[in-house]
């Protein structure tokens, strides 16, 4: 992705997303599009604990009312797996409209947490079997990726 790359992340609950994007490269262009004043200002604390208020937009609104495109990525964790089905395709179609052509969308699943993993499988019962093959993939990845740590499954457009 080039250094200057403008990325979207919906729905950053806690944070993490956009963190861990503006550590890996400081030029890029991140914003937090997040409907819930809670966790929006959870995560503001959280990057203004860490320094990081420079380099991470926010924005408290729900997605489909937002209207900046033009996004490199965007960036967000599985909770669009908790929408009910009707709600996921307008969340990702909320997500690919805002997107440059050749944008990239990626999903981010953290099944580290015992507790979190637990939860996930407990709201989507019916993707259990896909939810252990993750599991047994990413545990390859880590057997043979020394320098990974967590695995994270990507969805690519264009």
């Amino acid at each position: 992705m080039k250094p200057e790359a403008k990325i979207l992340c919906p729905n950053a609950y806690l944070g993490l997303e956009p963190i861990a994007l503006s550590v890996i490269n400081k030029e890029w262009d991140i914003l937090v599009v997040e409907p819930q004043k809670e966790a929006l200002f959870a995560a503001i604390r959280r990057v203004e604990a860490l320094d990081l208020e420079g380099r991470i937009r926010f924005e408290a609104s729900p997605l489909a009312q937002w209207q900046e495109q033009g996004f490199d990525a965007a960036l967000t964790s599985l909770t669009p797996n908790l929408l009910e089905p009707q709600e996921q395709e307008a969340y990702f179609q909320a997500i690919f409209s805002r997107l440059k052509p050749g944008g990239r969308l990626t999903l981010v699943g953290i099944f580290e947490d015992p507790a979190a993993l637990a939860a996930w499988k407990e709201a989507q019962p019916q993707l259990t079997a896909e939810i252990e093959l993750l599991l047994k993939l990413a545990a390859l990845a880590r057997n043979h990726t020394a320098a990974s740590r967590t695995a994270w499954p990507r969805c690519g457009r264009g």
